[in-house]
């Protein structure tokens, strides 16, 4: 495998051969440049800089580099035609930090004498003396009156001694005036170099001892960034003495699309300058062009009316890049894959042409979109084909590798590289709008495991176990069917595993519902034992049960654990809001998940009796419902009780919903409720609760 070059191929394969014709026309303004008035009158002026406009991407490059295999320098031994030009160019964005004048030309003399060798390797010595590193400085002076005052001093010393005769008024008139010579050095030190007092004090004491010279010279250090005259200077010089006859030098100033704001600003502004500015002398025979993306422009300089006054005043000509189409595309898609993927069969590169058909961007459809899918293809089989000893690993079908290249490359996608969707459904690798894809994809069983093998860079084999680890847990977590996977081999040890982790409780038993083995019933009391605290934990403060709750009723074994458990939590932490009547609900809920397995509640608890008040309240709540509650208390208490009370106690109408098993142990109220209806008799509700009640104890 082969991975190809991005660079420019100088080919036009649109139709119609819009971009050769550009190029053509190219070449024509530069072999014969147009012609322009000069200000106040001035002589005709010819075209210096152009622009190539286009949106990036649009092959603007391409179209500069069949304008120069037409007319420029070629490399190597033999040439068809006779080249009348030079091209050079100069990448903004890699210079993007030193857009100099010194550093254009750097550019020009590097290409022009070492790589295409048509300029004098005397250019770079021209070159660095023009803009190389100089040293400059200037001399300062001293003045001698520091060694005179010195030197009197000195005399009217030894005269003191009087080894000599001298008189004392002699040598003391010596010794004042060496010592008035010493201050006026000191004075005019300081007045004539313009330092410090004490400064010039001590160079005087200096002098005086011999430590300094009556000369110093002082340095400094700068780059020469050469004066705009100057750099056209050496640039029409590069121009007359260039060898084989050329006649023209073309300066292409590439990628100025990517930088920033300010800093296309910036080179615009010298661009204008150094080559648009009418008042210098433009050499004529270096020319400039600058691809550009004119929306680019505007967004630097802020509108669209400045970004296109800024391009009139700097660019003679403008050529527009030509809308193109390729209808040919597969044929060139086809013949790259055949040269970077050499020995791999017909039909696996048509597939991957397929697969690039289907997902890729249709208004995308460029040579360098294609060369650049076909690189990614080539690093990622790189890294699945071979190991260290270079021996083949394992298969995997290209067009697996362009669906995941084309995925990857969709940043809506490779955020979600890691889901277990992705592997599943070929994941959102495949936009909605792709049906063809997406049945291809489905259509084959393997697909998922070949995707999986080239996300993780593993064999098939492995990648399976991983697909079907993350196919379980996206299950559960996710509400998917795990009816196409439970019968795996491996799947009881995978679910063991996952339902460790596994956070969405109420989608977990909607996805557990669809496992159809018979040892179905493991896999929810597994799940049931492993994550009861958490599931129970999850129920929030409110009666009811949850679909997913109600499938757990259903089907789990210990449902009565279960039960007591949500009970115990509901009532747990204080929860004042569970009266009787909240839980009367949460026992009605319960009872109806559970009859949908041909399970109940009554008769399935055995529970601490109540008082009677308690259980008088619950059974008013519950009502009909009563059964559900498995409540109990001391009958003989509550026979008592409702005997004594009914008529003043309207919890004892609530006897009326007791079966008749419970009622049977009620003696004293049966007897008691004739009387309690005369006794009342003037009191309806009395009367008719008690009439009731009666009957029932009468009923069966």
């Amino acid at each position: 495998m082969k991975h190809l070059t991005n660079e420019p191929i100088g080919e036009d394969w649109y139709d119609g051969k819009a971009q050769t014709a550009l190029a053509k026309r190219i070449v024509a303004e530069i072999k014969n440049p147009s012609t322009f008035m000069g200000p106040e009158g001035r002589e005709w002026e010819h075209t210096v800089v152009m622009a190539l406009e286009g949106p990036w991407g649009c092959g603007k490059s391409n179209v500069l580099k069949m304008a120069e295999n037409e007319i420029g320098h070629t490399l190597g031994a033999h040439k068809e035609n006779k080249a009348e030009a030079v091209f050079v160019t100069y990448d903004l964005w890699m210079h993007r930090q030193d857009l100099s004048r010194k550093s254009i030309l750097e550019s020009i003399v590097a290409e022009l004498v070492d790589d295409k060798k048509v300029l004098p390797k005397g250019f770079k010595d021209k070159l660095f003396h023009l803009t190389g590193e100089r040293v400059h400085g200037y001399v300062e002076k001293v003045p001698l009156f520091g060694w005179m005052s010195v030197i009197l001093v000195a005399v009217s010393s030894i005269l003191k001694t009087k080894l000599f005769g001298v008189p004392d008024w002699l040598a003391s008139i010596l010794l004042g005036i060496g010592c008035a010579t010493f201050i006026g050095s000191v004075l005019l030190n300081w007045l004539y170099n313009g330092v410090g007092f004490w400064s010039s004090v001590g160079r005087s004491l200096m002098i005086a001892s011999g430590k300094s010279k009556d000369f110093s010279f002082v340095k400094f250090r700068h780059l020469d960034e050469p004066s705009v005259s100057d750099f056209l200077d050496f640039l029409r010089e590069v121009a007359t003495r260039l060898s084989d006859g050329y006649k023209y030098v073309i300066l292409i100033f590439d990628n100025l699309d990517r930088l920033n704001d300010e800093e296309i600003q910036k080179f615009w502004t010298a661009t204008h300058v150094l080559f648009a500015e009418r008042r210098t002398h433009r050499p004529q025979n270096v020319q400039v062009i600058i691809p550009y993306d004119r929306t680019r422009m505007r967004k630097a300089f802020g509108s669209s009316q400045a970004g296109d006054e800024y391009i009139r005043k700097v660019v003679d000509k403008v050529f527009v890049m030509p809308a193109v189409i390729m209808t040919d595309w597969s044929m060139f898609l086809l013949e790259r894959m055949e040269m970077a993927f050499d020995g791999f069969d017909d039909q696996q590169l048509s597939e991957a042409v397929r697969v690039f058909d289907w997902l890729h961007r249709s208004d995308d459809l460029t040579p360098r979109a294609m060369i650049s899918f076909i690189n990614d293809m080539v690093s990622v089989y790189d890294g699945l084909r071979y190991d260290g000893d270079e021996k083949a690993k394992f298969p995997v079908p290209l067009s697996i590798v362009a669906l995941y290249v084309l995925g990857w490359r969709r940043s809506q996608i490779a955020d979600k590289i890691d889901n277990a969707e992705l592997l599943i459904v070929g994941g959102a690798f495949i936009p909605d709008e792709c049906k063809i894809a997406r049945m291809w994809y489905l259509g084959d069983l393997n697909h998922s495991t070949q995707l999986a093998a080239v996300v993780y860079q593993l064999p098939e084999k492995h990648a399976a176990a991983i697909l079907t680890y993350q196919r379980v847990g996206a299950s559960l977590d996710g509400n998917m069917s795990l009816g196409g996977i439970c019968r795996q081999p491996d799947f009881h040890q995978v679910f063991s595993s996952v339902i460790k982790h596994v956070k969405q409780f109420e989608m977990v038993p909607q996805a557990l519902s669809t496992i159809d083995t018979p040892d179905a019933q493991k896999y929810w009391d597994e799940y049931y034992d492993v994550k009861k605290d958490e599931i129970v934990m999850a129920h929030g403060s409110f009666p009811t049960i949850s679909t997913g709750e109600a499938l757990m009723f259903a089907n789990i074994s210990k449902w009565q654990d279960y039960y007591m458990r949500l009970e115990t939590h509901l009532r747990g932490k204080g929860n004042a809001m569970f009266n009787e009547n909240l839980q009367v609900q949460f026992a009605t809920s319960v009872e109806k998940a559970l009859n949908s397995s041909g399970r109940t509640l009554v008769g399935n608890f055995v529970r601490s009796p109540l008082p009677v008040d308690e259980y008088l309240k619950l059974l008013n709540a519950a009502k009909e419902h009563f059964p559900l509650m498995n409540a109990t208390c001391d009958y003989d208490d509550l026979d008592a009780y409702v005997a004594k009370e009914f008529g003043r106690d309207k919890q004892c109408y609530g006897v009326q919903y007791l079966p008749k098993t419970i009622l049977d142990k009620m003696p004293r109220t049966r007897a008691a409720l004739p009387r309690i209806a005369k006794d009342h008799r003037w009191s309806g509700e009395v009367l008719d609760m008690a009439s009731l009640v009666y009957r029932r104890f009468l009923a069966g």
